[in-house]
């Protein structure tokens, strides 16, 4: 048996503005509207805090896990000045809206869908040569919930 390694071009990220009745990016849960020209997804993590936990007639130091904190997560595009799914993803950064995600690759069963709280924008002018780019940092804001994967090129390799 030889092992494949699975690659990240194929993949498609679904954006939508929870709570919202109209613009450029709303749909159903686990829908929404593809953000265009992604060029890289940071990790997808569910993280516990950990607490520090110890009675003060104790000298031994516990350790509990706390609640689940939001992991770091970077979303890099390559810059469409007029495209308004972009501007409604930066909007929502500036309005403090959360989004929710979905992770769609080509070659995987499952699809993986969870609410994302962006907390930056920066664009990435370059250098002579250079495409630019918009980055969207942000927060991992609930738990990852892998789905079947709905990508229309999804291929799980049977004849």
């Amino acid at each position: 048996m030889t092992d494949r390694v699975a690659i990240a071009g194929g993949t498609r990220v679904l954006v939508r503005l929870l709570g919202a009745t109209t613009g450029p990016i709303v749909g159903t849960s686990g829908t929404g509207v593809e953000l265009p020209e992604v060029e890289s997804l940071g990790d997808i993590s569910e993280t516990n805090a950990e607490v520090q936990a110890t009675p003060l007639n104790s000298k031994n130091i516990r350790y509990i896990a706390g609640l689940t904190d939001g992991a770091p997560m970077e979303i890099t595009m390559f810059l469409l000045t007029d495209n308004a799914i972009q501007e409604a993803v930066h909007d929502a950064q500036t309005q403090r809206r959360e989004l929710e995600i979905t992770v769609q690759p080509d070659d995987t069963a499952s699809q993986y869908r969870f609410n994302y709280q962006p907390t930056g924008h920066t664009l990435r002018l370059g250098a002579a040569g250079d495409p630019k780019r918009r980055v969207v940092a942000g927060r991992v804001n609930s738990r990852v919930i892998p789905e079947p994967n709905k990508n229309p090129a999804y291929d799980d390799g049977t004849p």
